[in-house]
C-alpha cells in the first residue's frame, strides 16, 4: 500500500455530494455524484452503480480509501481482490464438507456468506 486517500474530503473539495464508507481498496459512495465525476478523481480507478443510492469505487493498485494506517502492508475491497485463498479449519462438523466444496472451486469473496448460510442452515437473507 502506497498511501491512504480520503475520498470524502475530495468530494467536499470539489463540491460534490456523497457519503463515503471506506472499505480498504474500495469505497461505497451513498447518494454521490455521477460515475463520470467519480472517475475524474485521479485516485479512483473505476466505479460501478450498485443500486439507485450506492456506487462502488476502487482505487489504483497501492491505494486505499480512508485514513492512512501506519505499517499497513496490504488491504482488500476492490474487484481485483475478488478471488482469494480459502482456508477451512476448526472442529465444526461441517468444516470437512466446506473444505471439499472449496477444494473443487475457489470461492469468490462475495460467495462466503451464502456458502456459510447454506451449510449451517441459517437464514441470513444474503
Amino acid at each position: 500500500v502506497e498511501y491512504g486517500f480520503e475520498l470524502g474530503d475530495e468530494l467536499n473539495k470539489r463540491g460534490l455530494p456523497g457519503i463515503v464508507e471506506c472499505e480498504g481498496t474500495a469505497a461505497l459512495v451513498l447518494d454521490g455524484p455521477s460515475l463520470d465525476d467519480l472517475r475524474m478523481i485521479p485516485e479512483v480507478e473505476d466505479a460501478v452503480i450498485l443500486d439507485e443510492h450506492n456506487n462502488l469505487v476502487w482505487g489504483k493498485p497501492g491505494h486505499v480509501f480512508g485514513p492512512w494506517l501506519d505499517d499497513l502492508y496490504g488491504s482488500h475491497g476492490s474487484p481485483r481482490c475478488s478471488t482469494q485463498v480459502a482456508i477451512v479449519g476448526g472442529g465444526h462438523p461441517k468444516a470437512r464438507e466446506l473444505a471439499k466444496q472449496v477444494s473443487k472451486k475457489r470461492p469468490m469473496a462475495w460467495e462466503w456468506a451464502r456458502r456459510i448460510n447454506d451449510l449451517l442452515g441459517l437464514d441470513l437473507q444474503v
